[in-house]
């Protein structure tokens, strides 16, 4: 049975034990299914690492789409302000279409931002921004804030963690 299955057997089956089929029992259950199969299971703690890089990523990009959003709706909302819209080139961490493309996307999602074109080489990104007034920290805040957890989120895989 997978790991990600058999979490979520012993999430069902701490909800059926203690009778409550809430969210937060569902999730406390799962909690408890991770450090289970992280203490019992080899390879377990590769499993548990990345549970949590999935999860830092969500926090993060649920933190980057509430930021964007409203700082765009005031930038809207305010009519002296002049967007400075520029296209800006990302050199790419990512390398598989499938890595490339989350990360396109995971842009694209952003309020003020939209992924247009990748290289010949896919390693540059091209990136629509709204407004651009220092497009290096552009740059370092999409690799640093969306790139890079989500890549750790999705590089892991069973077959380079032993699993």
């Amino acid at each position: 049975m997978n790991r990600l299955a058999l979490n979520l057997a012993v999430a069902i089956a701490w909800c059926a034990l203690t009778g409550s089929f809430t969210l937060s029992n569902l999730g406390v259950g799962f909690l408890l299914g991770l450090l289970a199969i992280a203490i019992s299971h080899t390879g377990g703690s590769a499993y548990a690492a990345r549970i949590l890089n999935v999860a830092r990523f969500l926090v993060v990009f649920l933190r980057e789409l509430v930021v964007a959003n409203l700082t765009l709706a005031l930038q809207i909302l305010n009519p002296r302000i002049r967007f400075r819209p520029a296209i800006i080139a990302i050199d790419l961490a990512a390398r598989t279409d499938g890595e490339i493309t989350a990360v396109a996307n995971t842009i694209s999602l952003t309020p003020g931002s939209l992924s247009i074109d990748i290289s010949a080489d896919r390693r540059r990104l091209y990136v629509h921004v709204l407004d651009v007034d220092d497009a290096d920290r552009i740059r370092q805040r999409i690799k640093q804030v969306l790139e890079g957890p989500l890549l750790a989120a999705i590089r892991q895989r069973p077959e380079e963690t032993g699993q």
